[in-house]
């Protein structure tokens, strides 16, 4: 199919893309945000996830190369919004921030060394940085894919490199680096989904289908809803978080 890109699904994304309570929780719990406080959203997309404490920090800065999604996310949110791709590095000074958080992005940067880089760049001494994201487990527990061929292929390739960012993290300087699977959670993909499914395609996985591909993986896809297959989807992320010292 012809990559749609997050360009224009800024509106669309957002109802389907709700905040996860568990990432909410770590999100307070780790960044701690205070009035006292700055932070940056690298691939803040609509900040479905952050905008609830964007509010919390004395500023906010969002970063993302999408410009519908940072039209959704100015109407959602407070803040500072940078369109900007980030391969080409961070757009903001150094050693200005307090914390920044990357959430369901780091696969799409095919610099990961670079990005750790200049996130250490950005950050002031004691900063936290908190990226979210998926281990090749939680990908390959996403069982809609089979109906799909290639799809899971090529998202483990994609999301093999983000594997490697807690010990880039720690070569780079990180103190107290840490990781943990969070949002534990296995729906179901039902016929809301497959709904949601055709209506846009919002997952990039999809992306490296032809057209004739997808409709027949749709069409495998209610086949099996209608057959009483189960088709489990796990929504597990994987976060990797460190301090620069």
């Amino acid at each position: 199919m012809e990559p749609p890109g997050y360009d224009g699904a800024g509106a669309r994304y957002e109802k389907v893309r709700s905040a996860h309570q568990d990432i909410q929780k770590l999100l307070v719990e780790f960044l701690a945000p205070n009035s006292r406080a700055s932070h940056v959203d690298l691939a803040c997309g609509t900040c479905a996830e952050t905008g609830g404490i964007a509010q919390d920090f004395d500023r906010f800065v969002g970063v993302d190369s999408a410009l519908g999604m940072l039209r959704t996310a100015r109407r959602a949110c407070q803040g500072l919004f940078i369109a900007a791709s980030l391969e080409g590095g961070i757009p903001l000074a150094s050693e200005s921030f307090d914390s920044v958080s990357m959430i369901a992005g780091v696969h799409h940067i095919a610099n990961i060394e670079g990005l750790v880089d200049e996130i250490y760049r950005v950050l002031k001494h004691a900063g936290k940085a908190l990226i979210i994201t998926n281990s090749l487990d939680q990908i390959r527990g996403r069982s809609v894919y089979r109906y799909f061929p290639g799809t899971l292929e090529y998202n483990l390739r994609r999301f093999a490199k983000a594997q490697s960012l807690p010990s880039r993290l720690q070569d780079r300087g990180f103190v107290a680096v840490a990781t943990d699977i969070i949002a534990r959670e296995k729906v179901l993909f039902d016929r809301a989904r497959l709904s949601r499914l055709r209506s846009g395609v919002l997952d990039s996985a999809f992306w490296c289908l032809s057209d004739a591909a997808w409709k027949e993986g749709l069409v495998r896809v209610e086949d099996a809803l209608t057959n009483g297959e189960r088709i489990e989807h796990c929504r597990d992320r994987l976060a990797i978080c460190g301090i620069k010292p």
